[in-house]
């Protein structure tokens, strides 16, 4: 099993670890992030632990301060795009790591690895409108998906590491 959190401070990274059966989860890799990220999920394939890292920016003296509803202490920041993050499970501290255009991804349905390529299916939005109205408390309808969760589509996006490339 794997997991993840993420550091922040003068700098952030995300942290990765192993969990092994049996003793203490083991610290694998601190990857360094440009900006303090709201980064939610992960998805696993045999060889490797993949990361979409939305431009959904912490403000964190905001948040540090609690002078602020929780959802305001985020920005949207779409010029800065996604950053896709491939870590070989058998050498974590050797990532690819490259820039996308802009999403906001929250949950992984799953991932696999084919002809020297990874799959990814993830719900993709094109901005983080999901992010407020879900931080805003709405008690919104399961049964209306395009209520439930605005603007959200299942994708599966192929990062192709060779070409560092995420279509």
């Amino acid at each position: 099993l794997y997991n993840f959190g993420l550091s922040y401070g003068r700098r952030t990274t995300l942290d990765i670890f192993a969990l092994p059966d049996e003793g203490r989860a083991q610290l694998l890799a601190q990857l360094p992030l440009r900006k303090p990220v709201m980064l939610h999920d992960f998805a696993v394939t045999e060889q490797h632990l993949i990361f979409l890292v939305s431009p959904l920016n912490l403000i964190l003296w905001r948040l540090l301060l609690a002078c602020r509803p929780f959802q305001d202490n985020y920005r949207w920041c779409p010029a800065d795009g996604a950053e896709v993050i491939v870590v070989p499970i058998d050498q974590p501290q050797r990532p690819l790591r490259f820039r996308t255009d802009a999403f906001l991804q929250l949950h992984f349905a799953g991932a696999f690895e084919a002809d020297g390529k990874i799959a990814v299916d993830y719900v993709r939005y094109e901005d983080a409108a999901v992010f407020w109205a879900l931080a805003d408390g709405r008690r919104l309808s399961v049964t209306d998906t395009e209520t439930w969760i605005p603007g959200g589509r299942l994708h599966r996006g192929w990062i192709d590491p060779a070409r560092q490339t995420f279509t």
